[in-house]
């Protein structure tokens, strides 16, 4: 239901002597709909009413109020008649994925246990909210494990924190996309991603140090660690992040200079179909809509064939690639890989051909556009050739006063909003191409406490206590080497992973495995590096028996006739769990 009496827009006011008086309160009334991103559409609106006058405008306004429109909840259902802007605030998210929850547990509860009902209701109404339904079934599952796997996906759509990570994302990713077609997001304007959801991220960042800074964990022993604390000397911090890829790329560096390797390094974009705007900032008709999200999908296949080619031909390259946004926000990898000599011209020419083979006729008289290799010299940094390229896309140090030159803008403040793009658009970073399993390494310098005959009993194994001195030295280079070399496969490498079933299900009734150690290959031992049982709380409370922390199992409740448990608590909060525990009355388990 659209209010009509808003708050009158200056800004147009120069536009207004154009139109009737009931057209321009329509309009200032439906801009006003959108409050979080007025500027912008009060921006688009005066370059549209300038270029093809006012109603060409008023349309234009129209489609982009479509566009922003998300279904709510109305006494006779959903989306009858009412919708809301997807700028809504963190507040209404909240009150929306509580509805939607709260509707999902209603639904199975009038199914009277039929459970194909009940699933197929559900899914309808995520596609009501254009959320993906929750279930990923194989012609492999039993028909025990396709029962398991729906009182999953109804277990989820009951709880209200998952409709709380399945909207932010929906609704911002909707706004981003519309504020990048009408060409918000570029250079000169807002680099990578828009102010809009640039400054919801900030806030998410300020939310989640908030929780962590009043959260603790304690283990067995009574030892206390603060969340907060953790997450500073883990990867999520940018600065430990940097160091580690720094000195990862750098052993790999040093390990190619002894075999004799030679160096490239490639550039891969997508067509330009895929780009809402000219690298010169005009828009590009040629544009097809596609999001961030899509056009990392497309390179990925793009690379999918480039390697199975590459492997067709016997060629195994090592190295990393790096996810970056163009200045409208539309992604490029830069890969950083080893060969031998032997392959690189048969290398050079299958890139070349597999990244350029969509809309050749566009790019015919200049490839280098679409894609693009440059093979160092013997004797040059790979290493200081990428650093920048990983600094840019993390800190923003180091960058000198060029600052970042893709989206004009402070080397600090391009770094932000590419991780703020990157967590939008759910698009990975940095990958290690090939090579050793980065997971054994960060495991082993878990523990200073091996020693000869330890607790492990391994010192009867000099490779593995060589192997970890590596990992506890940081030195990147032995530790690839002693694991079985660059082009080891996992299966092959010394040491692996070791998965163990954790004793509780998570909040949807599912029984997980849990990274507990590694397993050395050959002496058949494992080596725990998760010494401790950690118990998570705010600060200074203690946990009761039974109660229901972030990350515990929370508490299932069956179904009528059921026999099994299909819907998980739908909030942590305990007034939400008192009204569902009095709307189940005795069904309770």
């Amino acid at each position: 239901m659209k209010i009509w009496q808003m708050e009158k827009i200056t800004a147009l006011e120069q536009f207004n002597n154009r139109m009737p008086l009931e057209i321009w309160r329509w309009r200032d009334a439906l801009i006003n709909e959108h409050l979080p991103i007025v500027s912008d559409l009060v921006a688009t609106y005066a370059r549209d009413c300038r270029s093809s006058g006012y109603s060409r405008a008023n349309a234009h306004l129209r489609d982009m109020d479509a566009e922003l429109q998300v279904p709510v909840y109305t006494p006779l259902g959903i989306g009858l008649g009412r919708s809301a802007s997807a700028t809504m605030g963190d507040d209404e998210i909240c009150d929306l994925a509580k509805q939607a929850a709260d509707w999902c547990r209603d639904s199975v509860d009038q199914c009277d246990g039929d459970l194909v009902l009940a699933s197929y209701q559900c899914e309808e109404h995520c596609g009501d909210h254009g959320v993906k339904w929750p279930l990923k079934l194989t012609a492999k599952d039993s028909p025990e494990k396709i029962r398991e796997k729906i009182m999953s996906a109804m277990a989820r759509v009951g709880c209200e924190r998952w409709w709380r990570r399945q909207l932010r994302r929906k609704y911002g990713r909707q706004v981003e996309q519309v504020l990048r077609g009408v060409g918000r997001v570029q250079k000169q304007k807002q680099p990578y991603i828009s102010d809009w959801a640039y400054r919801r991220w900030q806030h998410a960042q300020k939310r989640n140090r908030e929780l962590l800074e009043g959260m603790e964990a304690e283990n067995e022993l009574g030892e206390v660690v603060s969340l907060a604390d953790a997450a500073a000397s883990s990867t999520a911090n940018p600065h430990v992040r940097h160091s580690e890829l720094m000195v990862r790329m750098r052993g790999y560096e040093e390990i190619a200079n002894d075999m004799d390797l030679a160096r490239g390094f490639f550039t891969l974009t997508a067509p330009s179909k895929y780009h809402a705007r000219h690298h010169y900032g005009p828009r590009n008709s040629n544009y097809n809509g596609a999001s961030p999200d899509q056009v990392q999908g497309y390179l990925s296949k793009v690379w999918a064939r480039i390697r199975a080619r590459w492997a067709k031909h016997g060629i195994k390259p090592f190295g990393f690639r790096v996810v970056e946004p163009h200045h409208d926000g539309t992604p490029h990898w830069h890969l950083w890989l080893f060969f031998c000599d032997a392959d690189v011209k048969q290398a050079e020419a299958d890139f070349m051909e597999l990244a350029c083979a969509e809309d050749w006729e566009e790019i015919a008289e200049k490839p280098s556009v679409r894609a693009e290799v440059k093979w160092l010299e013997k004797g040059e940094s790979a290493t200081g050739y990428i650093a920048k390229y990983v600094s840019k896309n993390i800190t923003g140090d180091h960058l000198g006063d060029m600052g970042d030159i893709e989206g004009e803008c402070q080397g600090k403040e391009g770094a932000k909003r590419a991780t703020a793009w990157a967590s939008l658009w759910g698009i990975r970073q940095f990958q290690q191409i090939g090579a050793i399993s980065v997971t054994v390494w960060r495991e082993l310098r878990r523990r200073g406490d091996f020693t000869a005959g330890g607790i492990d009993g391994l010192g009867d194994i000099p490779h593995f206590e060589a192997i970890r001195d590596a990992a506890d030295a940081g030195d990147w280079r032995t530790f690839v080497e002693l694991m079985g070399g660059p082009q080891c496969k996992r299966k092959e490498q010394a040491i692996r992973p070791q998965q163990l079933p954790h004793c509780k299900t998570n909040a949807y009734g599912e029984e997980v495995d849990r990274l507990r150690g590694v397993i050395m290959r050959g002496a058949a031992r494992f080596i725990r590096t998760r010494l401790h049982e950690w118990t998570v709380r705010r600060n200074g409370v203690q946990q009761e028996p039974g109660q229901v922390v972030p990350g515990d199992a929370a508490e299932l409740v069956r179904g009528a006739d059921m026999g099994a448990p299909v819907v998980a608590s739908p909030s942590r909060s305990e007034k939400a769990l008192a009204e569902w525990r009095a709307r189940k009355g005795s069904g309770e388990a």
